[in-house]
């Protein structure tokens, strides 16, 4: 019996060293559980904290970048605008909006200037290179550039022919029709014609003869020639009129011309 109690003894003794062992152990692995939780707590919040850095170094590069090239493409955009500021100030752009004034006293010179004296003064010739012999007969009807007698254009064309066009050979004066054409053509457009035949213009008289003109005398007696005066002169269109008055006559003549380019051509006179 001693022996079977001594035996229980020992195996509560041995299932209390094991219950305590067990215990040390289960409190030795909580232990170092929170040991391990706490170091992977740190490891994780400290690789978390490094890579928001280096997140937060990227953004704040990226920004200050993009503030860099936003501050330079506001300094490139202001100095663009200075510059073509500059260049409307250096062509006068901007006086635009003050010369209500200076328009009004542009338009008036301009006003000023072409009037009737102005036209007489620059375009008055247009009217002396039509004044040939026996001139008030020839217009006492009107006349224009396509109806005029081949006489009138005959001797307009003389009138307007220029010096270097003759020819002079002791008492004769000779030059080609060619000329002539060109002459006439001077002063009443290109797509009028001459019929070449003999005319007489102040004491010359002209023969025709193998596409030249011919004349014996190379000395000319002037005619006596109307007196005229320009009273008048405007601008309508492209069409240039010139009033004119002859001494001892009634009534105005009015000879148009008109525009072509740069110049003017003859069109009409009416009475």
């Amino acid at each position: 019996m001693a022996n079977k109690k001594d035996d229980i003894t020992k195996d509560k003794d041995v299932k209390k060293i094991l219950e305590e062992i067990d215990s040390q152990i289960n409190d030795k692995k909580k232990e170092m559980f929170e040991e391990f939780k706490k170091e992977m707590d740190k490891q994780i919040e400290t690789s978390v904290q490094k890579r928001v850095d280096l997140e937060a170094k990227k953004l704040i590069r990226g920004k200050t970048g993009k503030i860099i090239r936003r501050d330079i493409v506001i300094i490139l955009l202001i100095a663009i605008i200075a510059y073509l500021g500059y260049c409307l100030y250096d062509i006068g752009y901007f006086n635009k909006n003050l010369p209500v004034q200076t328009e009004v006293v542009e338009s008036s010179k301009q006003e000023e200037v072409k009037n009737k004296d102005y036209y007489i003064k620059n375009y008055g010739d247009l009217v002396e290179n039509m004044q040939v012999p026996n001139m008030l007969q020839e217009i006492e009807n009107g006349a224009s550039k396509d109806n005029m007698t081949n006489t009138l254009k005959l001797k307009i064309a003389y009138k307007n022919l220029k010096e270097d066009k003759k020819t002079i050979n002791g008492e004769v004066l000779t030059f080609d029709s060619g000329s002539l054409l060109e002459a006439f053509q001077n002063v009443c457009g290109d797509k009028v014609s001459l019929e070449n035949t003999v005319f007489e213009y102040e004491n010359l008289k002209f023969l025709y003869f193998n596409d030249t003109y011919i004349a014996e005398s190379a000395t000319v007696i002037p005619s006596i020639k109307a007196n005229y005066k320009i009273t008048n002169a405007y601008e309508v269109g492209n069409k240039l009129t010139f009033e004119v008055t002859y001494d001892g006559q009634v009534g105005v003549y009015k000879y148009t011309f008109e525009k072509s380019g740069d110049n003017y051509y003859f069109d009409k006179i009416v009475k």
